[in-house]
């Protein structure tokens, strides 16, 4: 069985258990619906891209991760049949006879927390070099030593085992006052510094959106994020809560409204955008 014929029975497997009478089968059921339905419609190789918003297809990586992640929840969903559609009493005999151990329970959990984060990560650290750039343009920033580094320069300096070691200590210290002004966790800046040194191509749409003022771009990508933020990053570890805050702060600093056919732009933003295009006229 190919991985398409897989993703098939395993999205009508999902969709029938959403009607068992059990909340935690159904809610799973749903949860696995919905992020299987994201990651196989915009990224999963072979499919079409939603147009316009920048998606990419997992990288050979992440698509063998992917395909690993289908094999666990054949696995898993093996042993449902999603049948009887057209016949309520037999599909209600079927759907009450089904269980789960809470080990396969588990798994099926696990396997929607990876699909999860393999969606979030194609999506959004598009939006961690806006937040980066308030980072670096912070005033503790400009007048450090690391003014002038690189985000991969950084993370290298953080990722060092020694701990105790003075430039180590310098920046530590530094993340903690920039944090401390902006009003934001340590940990989190330094998940961005992170996401700012492993930058793929993918990650520089709205940047290079931003460059072309091409403002349309950027809010239908916003507001296509903004619709699936919920599901993408309620799993509430440092890596979903730092992509989180990436958008919203973009997100806030650039839109005073985005809707699908409408959207209106701050007034820093507005005046920011004037600049940029009579500059270019």
């Amino acid at each position: 069985m190919s991985i398409d014929e897989d993703l098939l029975r395993i999205a009508r497997t999902a969709v029938f258990l959403q009607d068992h009478c059990s909340e935690d089968i159904n809610t799973a059921a749903r949860s696995l619906s919905y992020i299987l339905s994201l990651a196989r419609s915009s990224h999963h190789r072979g499919c079409g891209r939603i147009k316009d918003v920048g998606y990419a297809p997992f990288s050979r990586d992440r698509e063998k991760i992917f395909e690993q992640i289908v094999k666990d929840l054949r696995r898993l969903l093996k042993s449902v049949n999603p049948r009887f559609r057209n016949n309520d009493a037999l599909r209600t005999k079927v759907l009450s006879s089904i269980t789960f151990t809470k080990h396969e329970l588990d798994g099926i959990m696990a396997a929607i927390r990876q699909l999860r984060s393999l969606v979030m990560a194609e999506r959004l650290p598009a939006y961690v070099p806006w937040v980066l750039r308030k980072i670096r343009r912070s005033s503790p920033w400009i007048h450090s030593s690391f003014k002038m580094k690189s985000w991969a320069d950084l993370d290298s300096i953080l990722s060092d085992d020694n701990k105790n070691g003075d430039v180590y200590m310098r920046l530590n210290q530094l993340i903690s006052t920039v944090s401390s002004q902006l009003g934001i966790e340590a940990d989190i800046v330094k998940m961005w510094i992170r996401f700012g040194a492993h930058l793929a191509p993918k990650d520089l749409y709205i940047a290079h959106a931003i460059q072309d003022v091409h403002t349309d771009k950027v809010a239908r990508r916003v507001f296509s994020d903004d619709a699936h933020l919920e599901q993408l990053t309620g799993t509430g570890d440092l890596e979903s809560k730092a992509c989180r805050l990436a958008f919203t702060t973009f997100r806030d600093d650039w839109f005073e409204t985005v809707e699908q056919y409408r959207y209106i732009v701050t007034p820093k933003i507005s005046a920011w955008m004037r600049a940029r295009v009579d500059y270019k006229v």
